[in-house]
Parts: C-alpha cells; sequence; structure tokens
C-alpha cells in the first residue's frame, strides 16, 4: 500500500516542485525589482555631502518626460508582483495559471530602468526631430554661440587672412578700376569649396572682399555688391522675390547647345557625376576653340543672371537657354561648374550669410586700416574686428538689404553704418528666432536670477505692417 501510494504521488510531487521554481524565479525577478527601485530613489535624492540645490539640472528634456512617464510603469508591477511572494505555492492551485499570472509580472520587470524608445513615442519624436534639425543648424547659419566663438579666433588670424589674397587672387590680377574678373570668384569658389573649416572659408571671403574693395574705383559700390550677391547665390533682398532656380532640362539643353555634345551623353554623364555643373565643365574643358573668348566679369555675369530671373513669358524658355548658351560659352576653366550651380539655385560651396557678413566687416577694417596708414595692435585690431562683426550684423538684422547696407559701408565706414541704416518702412526686419537648446538646465543656467519674459509660441505665417505717409498699409 506505501509503494503503490508513492508511484501515486510521484507525478504531482514533479508538478508541485516545477511550481516552487517558477515561485523562486519570481522572487529572485521581485527582489531585483526592488533593488532597481531603490537604487532608482538612491539615484534622485541629493547627496547628503553636497550642498542643496533648489532645482535638479537634467541631461535633456527627453529625460525628465520619460522619468516621469516612467515612474507608474514601475510602481504598477511591483505592487501586482506583492501578493503572490506572500502566498506559498499550493498543491490544490492549478499549475498553469499560477505560472501565467507569476510570469507577468516578471515580463514587466524585464526591462532595465531606463525605458527604451519604443516605450515613450513623444520622446523618440523629440529625438527625430533633433537628429533632423542638427545638421541644418551647422550647415545653414552654424548656431549663434559657435559663431561667437569662432569671431575670436579668426580676429587673431587676421595675417592668414592677409596671405589668402595671394591664394584667390588670379594671375596677373586686375587693374584698379576696372570690373572684377569672374575668374577671381570662381577661384575663390575652389578654395571655400575645399576646405571643411569655417573659419578658412571666412579668411578666403575675407581675402576676396579686400581685393575687391582695394581695386574698386572711387565711388564704385557695384562691385563689391555683385560679388556679394554671388557668394550668397541672389540677386536682390529677400523680400523682393527675385530668384533662380533653373530647370534640369533646360540647363542640359543649353549645355549641349554651347559644346555640342548629344543630350543623352549628358544625361548619362549626369547621372554618374550627379552635378550638373562638373558636367558643364568636363564638357567646356574638352571642346577645343579657334579663338580664346573674352573673360567673363562680375557685372556681365550678374546682369545676365538677373535678366534670366526676370524673364517671363511666351517665348522666356528661348530666351532663358540663349542667355545661358552665352554664357556658358566665354567660360573658362571651373567657371561653367559655378554659373550652372548659380543658374540651379545651388552653389554648394558651404556659404552661410552670416559668415559672409563676418567676412565683409573683417575686410571693411582691413581696408579701413590700409586706408589711414595705421597698424592698429594686436589686441585693439582684435577687439576692432569683433566690435565690426557685431555692428554689421546688428544693422543687418534691422535692414535686410545689402542694396542699403554695403554702400553705406563703403561710403561712412563701421562707425557710420547704425546712423546710416536703421528700421525703414517697406524692408521687413528680420525676425528674433528661438535657439533651440539640448536641455532644459541650459535655459535655467543662462536666465538665473535674471528677469525675463515668456510668451506662447503660435503658429502661422511671420508678416510685418508697414504704414507710409502716402498709403496706407503695406503687409
Amino acid at each position: 500500500m506505501w509503494g503503490k501510494g508513492k508511484k501515486k504521488k510521484a507525478q504531482p510531487v514533479k508538478e508541485d516542485d516545477d511550481v516552487e521554481m517558477a515561485g523562486e524565479k519570481a522572487a529572485d525577478a521581485e527582489v531585483q525589482g526592488t533593488k532597481r527601485k531603490q537604487s532608482l530613489e538612491s539615484s534622485s535624492l541629493p547627496s547628503t555631502s553636497q550642498k542643496p540645490k533648489k532645482r535638479r539640472v537634467v541631461d535633456s528634456d527627453e529625460d525628465d518626460e520619460a522619468e516621469s512617464t516612467r515612474g507608474p510603469a514601475l510602481a504598477l508591477p511591483m505592487a501586482k508582483s506583492n501578493p503572490p511572494a506572500v502566498a506559498g505555492p499550493s498543491k490544490e492551485a492549478k499549475p498553469p495559471k499560477t505560472l501565467e499570472s507569476r510570469s507577468k509580472p516578471r515580463r514587466m520587470q524585464s526591462p532595465p530602468p531606463p525605458s527604451p524608445p519604443s516605450e515613450n513615442p513623444v520622446t523618440d519624436e523629440a529625438e527625430d526631430v533633433d537628429a533632423q534639425t542638427e545638421p541644418e543648424e551647422l550647415e545653414e547659419d552654424d548656431g549663434e554661440s559657435e559663431i561667437d566663438e569662432d569671431e575670436v579666433v579668426a580676429s587673431k588670424n587676421v595675417e592668414a587672412a592677409m596671405d589668402k589674397t595671394k591664394e584667390v587672387d588670379i594671375k596677373g590680377g586686375w587693374k584698379e578700376g576696372s570690373h572684377v574678373p569672374y575668374a577671381a570668384l570662381a577661384q575663390a569658389f575652389s578654395l571655400i569649396e575645399a576646405t571643411t573649416k569655417r573659419l578658412e572659408k571666412t579668411a578666403l571671403l575675407t581675402a576676396l572682399f579686400l581685393l575687391v574693395i582695394r581695386r574698386s574705383g572711387q565711388n564704385d559700390s557695384q562691385s563689391l555688391l555683385q560679388t556679394v550677391y554671388l557668394c550668397i547665390n541672389r540677386l536682390c533682398p529677400d523680400y523682393m522675390g527675385v530668384e533662380l532656380g533653373i530647370g534640369e532640362s533646360l540647363l542640359v539643353k543649353a549645355i549641349g547647345e554651347s559644346t555640342g555634345r548629344n543630350l543623352n551623353t549628358i544625361k548619362s554623364e549626369l547621372k554618374k557625376e550627379g552635378d550638373l555643373g562638373l558636367v558643364a565643365m568636363n564638357s567646356k574643358n574638352s571642346q577645343k576653340t579657334l579663338f580664346k573668348p573674352k573673360p567673363l566679369t562680375v557685372p556681365f555675369v550678374f546682369a545676365n543672371l538677373r535678366e534670366i530671373a526676370m524673364s517671363t513669358g511666351h517665348s522666356s524658355q528661348n530666351k532663358k537657354v540663349s542667355i545661358i548658351t552665352k554664357l556658358l560659352a566665354a567660360c573658362q576653366g571651373t567657371e561653367a561648374k559655378y554659373i550652372v550651380r548659380s543658374l540651379e539655385g545651388k552653389l554648394r560651396i558651404g556659404n552661410a550669410e552670416r559668415t559672409v557678413l563676418v567676412a565683409l566687416s573683417h575686410a571693411a577694417v582691413l581696408a579701413e586700416q590700409e586706408r589711414s596708414n595705421k597698424r592698429l595692435s594686436k589686441d585693439k585690431l582684435t577687439a576692432r574686428l569683433e566690435e565690426a562683426s557685431g555692428i554689421i550684423k546688428s544693422v543687418y538684422s534691422e535692414l535686410p538689404s545689402h542694396d542699403v547696407v554695403i554702400p553705406a559701408l563703403l561710403e561712412g565706414g563701421i562707425d557710420q553704418l547704425r546712423q546710416s541704416c536703421k528700421l525703414t518702412p517697406g524692408v521687413p526686419l528680420k525676425p528674433m528666432l528661438a535657439k533651440p537648446t539640448k536641455a532644459i538646465g541650459e535655459v535655467l543656467d543662462r536666465f538665473e536670477g535674471k528677469r525675463f519674459t515668456c510668451e506662447y509660441k503660435y503658429d502661422g505665417e511671420r508678416a510685418q505692417a508697414s504704414h507710409f505717409v502716402y498709403r496706407k498699409l503695406r503687409f
């Protein structure tokens, strides 16, 4: 009887052992979860050895948001897992139901304390936005703080900018009072495109603008004005709405007509190179000519580009192709590459407008020093360059029109720029955009102990109302 009873109970004992093992595993998971919760609570408490802080600085806004959403999720499985820990394994309980109920808290406790990206869709979306906007901040306007830091370094390397004039200048140069050759602009573009250092780009632009100021005639502001416009790939202020952006098909047709190449050959080479400017340069350099064309000048190129942009009507397409063909026929060296890129609206040299403003201010200060025949000390020159850079950026924010700023700069100098360039009706000023930060702690550190005003951010289009004496309002 005893032996038979033992054989009958052999199978239930095995099931109870499995239940006990599952209970031990669940208990271990609960202990680990308790330790993790204690470690989280201990890490959030301020250290007794340090001074208490009024606020807590986090590494990022996403961490603070994720932690607030993560707290209840951790507390919930701990509350559910306590009753199974107190109750021991029962022989009468059904093993499948007990195992299922104890495995659920274990699954919820298994992730580590930092929540994965899939648990917080709001955080994931913010991180994706940061990842997408970060390259634009570096390329377009480079970040205000980074430019301010680099200006100090750039001002200490004025001698390097002076040496760049030899690299930017074309062979033989050009006579004082004559038009700026487009070859000098193309050579500067090639040097700027070849480097990734923003300070070196600024030095090259400074050297180019300094050469133009030196060799421009008296009361000649158009040479520098047109050079600056071509450097930022514009023909007029933004608010006037005149833009380039010729289609690829028209450019391919113009390249074929100017070089005599087949359109299919040009298209296949475009697929290989990926840059229509390189295709135009290679096509032009492989073409043999009987005589050397007349060199292109900045005023000639600027006038033709503006004529292309202003062309409208039924026969405008043929007119644009004719003008582009005329420009490409006179190109030499790398000129065709940058003319085609300008027509596309993509210069592709990594030139930001703020960098151009800094280079323009540096060139104006250096030219002013040369005219006065007074060599400033290194410290005074550094302070002067920083002051000039701040003035021209501030003035351009209030009056974003090179048509007004550059002539005033050449006529009255840096010191008179604020008096001659002010807010003007009809010229929309630059908006004061918010600067994005990576963490709320950076904002608190910057405004701690200061009075500031906050306002809601609204969606919509910006508009500026200008009131004139002879008319009512203009938006």
